[in-house]
């Protein structure tokens, strides 16, 4: 113990009544000591309200404090907080102003003060909690936001602005007795917000919000859910921070899942999200500056699912989702977007951008905005088939928000197809039935794809559909295209471009357009296509269709019609093969290949058709007209292509049709050909040239006839036929006026005047074959082919060539002229009298006749003749069954005629002049007179031996000499010679004189056989033992012996009669001529 200790002990005890005092003092304060510790232990427990008079003078206290807010309550009670701090509890309490307006009205509040300061006699709080405050919160239709004063008066209640809050909370929180104040909390918070500006009314239950002092900063924070609507809840976070003493503040608010539209209607920079019926997550960052002026704020804004729909009438356009870091000045209303991101099925983006705002009165009216493209996919209201897609580009546009309406001043995509830029301008505007949109674009060159990708889906899907189906290929320059589209309307669509490098196959199964380049333009239902250049190609080369266009006049009535005017430029055989597919299928309507010539087209091709599957091909209609140049036929006619400077090509529904001037080997023609298109119509391909064929011409064509044959011009007519599955088939007809026409060797001749039917036809292949010829005119018929060798003529074979009734026979006339008969009948006098008439010609002939007509009972077969150029020569044959040979001779008067024989017995029973015979050797001579048909001629015949000579018989039965009737009818009777002078004429055969003598008998006759009759009126005389009696002859003649019989033969040749005179033996041989006729004499 120290020394103070114990001398205070020692104090004590030597002073009893101090130490008294003393004991007694520490007892009460021990009592008290005990009686404070059960009250803080009964306060803790439990709450004790104040009595009135206590109650009064602390409301009193505290106005003191908040003057010149106003507080009072109903009910105060006492408690100790954990710390031991005394808490007062004031129920139903109201805040009013110093004009006794209620501001505020709590449902009760706990406040905690300081023990300290209590024991000193001071009131000094240092938290303050709040529960059940009903906050009403007005917005003016100029956007001044306020607390509600007097809420049960209405909407003319007095209201405090924000600001004036604010100030009256600084200056409640600055007086010394809330230097220790340090956490204010608000609990159960009701707030109304009554906004005039959006029309909209909210109400919250069950708000909070802390207020947090450390030395001058303030910090306050609240909370609160906010239903949307449906399951759907939002919310809201809000901070405030500041220092006392100072005006400038900051705050923040915090969102998450807030409709687009509540958002909007708090900022008038935020308005333009009006449109969106989306929820919206984020945060707010701001202030305002010691003069209360509003300072930048910043945002973050995470746009939901939603859509765009601005009125209830226009159809909603959905995106996924978007996303934005803004930054707004209000002194220059300028909202800077550092970084925007839209996801949606009608438009994806990544852009920055800035938007100046016209803000009046508190309300955005419109802005102005420009926007830098760093990702772009766009769909707008979902009408293309794909969406635009670019990495550069710029917006520059004005957004209106009553009504709503985009109006894009300029919209420039970089490189938005194939290296090209793309501009645009329009206005989207939501009518209250809905959109309405108006879009001009512009671009220098843009793919064919990109341009379909932006026509809309409900816009004419059909077409659109075609040109995606039958244009494969292309671009499109100096692109104009404008779009208006009306609420519930379709829209009118106009567009004019030009177009590079087009591939379009117009029509199924059809072969494509190439390379076309041309201008397009729609306007008012009214599509034009014209084309600068384009081609087909074919197997074989190509065909250029520049020039072409392609037309819709109407495309309001349904289903349209389309006109095409096809302009073509090609060889004929690739126009041929364009032609030959959709739509025109001239292969399937034309029963012939019209493959038949070479050539270029030039010409036109006119189509119209209804834009329809099923309707396009029964609508069809078309028709063709042009001109094929420097034609040449892939066929030969005669050795020789048809050709042609120009030809006309025209076609229709129901004909095809080439015409125009053409040549044949030289022969200048005009030429026809025509085919059916009508399955109805029986008209088969037919191919006409109208000819004017000379000698000369014929010439030109490789046919070589004998000289003289032909002379002059004559009308010819050339028809081919084209039969289906068959080889083409051609005829040649004249009728030979203004040709003459002869033939030396017949004599045969046709004047110019004179008529005649020749007709040539043939086949057509890979080798022409002529099938014959044929002539009938001034006694002549011909029937004749064309002979062919190695595919080129060689001549003419004429299977029949008849002259009157006296020239029947084959003849074969070979290229160089030279002539072959080859069989057939002549009539040998009527051949040497019209042989005779004619001239000589310049080649040779070659006769093989089957018979050759010396009178009607008499004739030569198997006749062989080789003649020169004058129609003389060597010939044979056989008279009737009996060899002869011969020769043709030249005479004064015309071709002689020798035929000899060692068969002279053969040659007469073959002339029945004898029954039979044998042996002996026969030369015959014809010379032709100076009268027409007359031949006169003579007979030599030797050493022959006859038998059963009928009219020989008859004589020497007459004169009864029975050993000259035993040698007829045996052996024979031998006669040495046989001489004959006869003349033959076209009436009869005038026998001068015709001797036969021989060892037994001799002979001397002439006389008369009359042809048409067959009548026989000969006289003669028969001298027996001739080898005894001949002496005769020296006074009466060949034949006669000194003793002879004269007799007479006449009537009919099958029984003639024979007169004898018996007495005229006894006649003197120098006498017999006084009793009979003188004989013909030819010489007179």
């Amino acid at each position: 113990m120290s020394s103070v200790g114990a001398g205070l002990s020692h104090w004590l005890r030597t002073h009893p009544a101090t130490r008294m005092v003393l004991a007694l003092i520490i007892t009460l304060i021990a009592t008290s000591v005990v009686l404070m510790i059960a009250a803080v232990v009964m306060l803790k427990q439990r709450e004790v309200d104040l009595p009135e008079q206590l109650r009064m003078r602390l409301l009193a206290d505290v106005n003191a404090m908040t003057a010149p807010v106003q507080i009072t309550t109903d009910r105060v009670s006492l408690t100790l907080s954990d710390d031991f701090q005394p808490v007062l509890t004031l129920q139903s309490v109201k805040v009013a102003d110093q004009n006794a307006t209620q501001i505020v009205a709590v449902d009760y509040a706990v406040t905690e003060a300081s023990l300290a300061a209590l024991f000193l006699g001071e009131l000094k709080l240092q938290r303050l909690s709040v529960e059940g405050v009903q906050v009403p919160i007005s917005r003016t239709e100029t956007g001044q936001v306020g607390l509600v004063l007097q809420p049960d008066v209405g909407p003319d209640a007095a209201t405090a602005g924000a600001f004036d809050v604010a100030k009256t909370l600084e200056t409640v929180l600055t007086l010394p007795q809330l230097d220790e104040f340090k956490t204010l909390e608000i609990f159960g918070i009701t707030i109304e917000y009554d906004d005039s500006l959006t029309n909209k009314t909210y109400v919250v239950d069950g708000a909070r919000a802390t207020l947090d002092r450390t030395g001058d900063a303030l910090k306050v924070f609240s909370d609160f859910a906010l239903i949307t609507g449906g399951a759907n809840v939002a919310t809201v976070e809000m901070t405030y921070a500041k220092t006392l003493g100072q005006a400038a503040g900051d705050y923040g608010v915090t969102i998450d899942q807030l409709p687009a539209q509540d958002v909007a209607g708090q900022a008038p920079f935020l308005s333009w999200l009006a449109a969106l019926d989306a929820p919206i997550s984020g945060s707010i960052r701001g202030g305002w500056d010691e003069s209360f002026a509003i300072t930048p704020t910043s945002a973050t804004l995470e746009i939901g699912r939603g859509r765009v729909k601005p009125t209830e009438g226009t159809r909603p356009v959905a995106f996924d989702g978007a996303k934005a870091y803004l930054t707004y000045d209000p002194a220059t209303q300028m909202m800077t977007l550092d970084q925007v991101r839209v996801d949606s099925r009608e438009l994806q983006l990544s852009a920055s951008a800035y938007l100046k705002a016209s803000i009046s009165e508190g309300v955005a009216e419109d802005f102005e905005g420009h926007i830098d493209i760093a990702d772009l996919s766009a769909n707008p209201l979902g009408s293309l088939i794909e969406p635009f897609k670019s990495q550069d580009g710029h917006v520059d546009f004005r957004l209106s928000l009553d009504p709503f309406q985009i109006e894009v001043a300029e919209a420039y995509i970089r490189e938005l197809d194939e290296g090209s830029d793309g501009y645009a301008n329009g206005v989207i505007t939501a009518r209250p039935e809905g959109w309405e949109l108006r879009v001009n674009a512009f671009t220098p060159r843009v793919g064919l794809r990109k341009v379909l990708s932006a026509w809309p889906i409900d816009f004419k899907a059909n077409p659109r559909k075609w040109i995606d189906d039958h244009i494969s290929a292309g671009a499109l320059v100096d692109f104009e295209f404008s779009l208006h589209r009306l609420p519930n309307e379709l829209p009118v669509i106009h567009y004019s471009m030009g177009f590079e490098d087009l591939v379009m196959a117009p029509f199924a199964d059809a072969p494509p357009i190439q390379g076309l380049s041309g201008h397009l333009s729609s306007h008012d239902f009214i599509l034009s296509l014209e084309t600068d250049a384009g081609y087909i190609e074919t197997p074989t080369g190509r065909v250029d269709v520049g020039g072409s266009r392609y037309t819709i006049p109407n495309g309001r009535i349904k289903p349209s019609l389309a006109e095409v005017n096809l302009q073509i430029d090609g060889a004929y055989e690739d126009v041929l093969w364009v032609l030959n597919h959709p739509p025109v299928s001239l292969s399937k309507r034309v029963p012939a290949n019209l493959d038949l010539t070479t050539g270029r087209v030039i010409g036109t091709v006119d189509m119209s058709f209804l834009l329809s599957k099923t309707e396009a091909a029964k609508s069809l209609k078309y028709s063709a007209a042009g001109r094929m140049y420097n034609a040449r036929s892939k066929f030969d006619v005669l050795s020789n292509q048809i050709t042609s400077d120009a030809v006309d090509i025209t076609i229709d529904d129901l004909m095809f049709t080439l015409s125009g001037p053409a040549e044949l080997g030289g022969i200048q023609s005009e030429m026809r050909f025509v085919s059916s298109l009508d399955p109805k119509r029986d008209v088969r391909p037919q191919l006409n040239a109208n000819l004017r064929v000379s000698d000369r011409d014929l010439t030109g064509l490789g046919v070589a006839l004998p000289q003289d044959l032909l002379r002059g011009t004559a009308a010819a007519e050339l028809v081919v036929d084209f039969p289906k599955g068959a080889a083409p088939q051609y005829r040649i007809t004249s009728d030979m006026v203004g040709f003459g026409a002869r033939i030396p060797t017949l004599g045969w001749r046709k004047s110019t005047n004179a008529k005649g039917q020749f007709r040539l036809d043939g086949r057509l292949g890979e080798t022409s074959k002529i099938d014959g010829i044929t002539y009938s005119g001034q006694g002549l018929e011909a029937v004749a082919d064309v002979i062919v060798s190695n595919g080129a003529y060689a001549g003419v074979n004429l299977t029949k060539l008849r002259v009157g009734d006296w020239f029947n026979t084959g003849l074969r006339i070979a290229k160089n002229g030279a002539l072959s008969i080859t069989s057939g009948t002549v009539k040998l006098a009527d051949f040497l009298e019209r042989r005779q008439s004619g001239s000589g010609s310049n080649t040779s002939t070659e006769i093989a006749l089957d018979q050759l007509i010396i009178d009607p009972k008499n004739s030569v077969s198997n006749f062989r003749a080789s003649l020169n150029q004058k129609g003389l020569g060597p010939f044979s044959g056989a008279i009737n069954g009996a060899p002869i040979a011969g020769r043709l001779y030249a005479t004064p008067l015309g071709p002689g005629i020798e035929v000899v024989s060692t068969d002279a017995a053969g040659v007469l029973m073959a002339t029945d002049v004898v029954k039979r015979a044998t042996g002996g050797s026969l030369q015959m001579q014809l010379t032709p007179t100076s009268r027409k048909g007359e031949l006169d001629g003579t007979i030599a015949i030797r050493d022959i031996r006859v038998q059963n000579s009928s009219v020989l018989l008859e004589i020497l039965n007459a004169i009864s000499i029975v050993g000259l009737l035993d040698q007829l009818g045996g052996p024979g009777m031998s006669l040495d010679e046989v001489d004959v002078t006869f003349r033959n004429t076209p009436e009869q055969v005038v026998i001068e004189s015709a001797t036969a003598f021989g060892p037994s008998v001799g002979i001397s006759v002439d006389g008369y056989f009359f042809k048409q009759l067959e009548q026989l009126d000969l006289q003669g005389v028969i001298s027996p033992i001739y080898a005894l009696n001949a002496v005769g002859a020296l006074i009466s003649g060949k034949g006669q012996g000194l003793i002879g019989f004269n007799f007479t033969i006449r009537g009919e040749t099958d029984k003639p009669r024979v007169v004898l005179n018996p007495l005229s033996a006894f006649t003197p041989s120098l006498f017999r001529e006084i009793f009979r006729r003188p004989a013909p004499n030819l010489e007179k």
